[in-house]
């Protein structure tokens, strides 16, 4: 018992700092993309976007009411990003959704009922942890991003360009990725421009 316990606080605190990585990348993905996504640099306020929870960030980039199979992807990372704030927060569930075990001297802990007939309560919040699950559902959204219009935008971000919101840039960026042409040379132009500067070849 006490080795299946440790094993599941092992996996608990695993699957936390995963989910908590994942969410915290995603959102600085999410803000990088937003000159790809009919941004108004006069009538956008980058700051508040930047201050805004993950649900507000994911529609105003990705518009998952405006196609199905985002909206599909969407769902399921909602619920994933809901476990995360349960385990987040202690275990604590939304809307009274906890067990409460009131321990004198200690004060109100969430406990988790049995889903199976052969396993006793549990103090573990991991019932509801499908690692593999999990896994899945990001590589395959991340693999969709790839492959979808998203593409060239993706391709920039992992060449490491900095990402600026004025004007120009935004241009050079919608020429960019406009063909594999046009970025191919983009890619080569800010990488030339970044080598002499970090070269201090002026």
């Amino acid at each position: 018992m006490n080795s299946r316990s440790k094993k599941e606080w092992e996996a608990l605190f695993n699957t936390q700092a995963m989910l908590d990585a994942y969410f915290s990348f995603q959102e600085h993905i999410l803000i990088l993309l937003l000159p790809f996504s009919q941004f108004n640099k006069d009538e956008d306020n980058i700051t508040n976007l930047i201050g805004s929870d993950w649900t507000t960030k994911f529609n105003r980039i990705f518009k998952p009411q405006q196609n199905p199979m985002v909206m599909k992807f969407y769902d399921y990372i909602r619920g994933i990003k809901e476990l995360r704030n349960k385990y987040a927060h202690g275990g604590f569930e939304k809307k009274k959704g906890s067990l409460l075990a009131h321990v004198p001297t200690l004060g109100a802990i969430p406990v988790e009922l049995p889903q199976h007939n052969e396993r006793g309560y549990s103090m573990i919040p991991i019932g509801d942890v499908d690692f593999t699950k999990i896994c899945k559902v990001f590589d395959e959204f991340d693999m969709h991003l790839q492959n979808s219009e998203w593409s060239r935008a993706i391709r920039i971000l992992e060449a490491g360009i900095d990402i600026r919101y004025d004007g120009e840039f935004m241009e050079q960026l919608n020429i960019a990725t406009q063909s594999d042409e046009s970025l191919n040379s983009f890619l080569q132009i800010e990488s030339d421009e970044y080598a002499r500067n970090a070269n201090m070849d002026w």
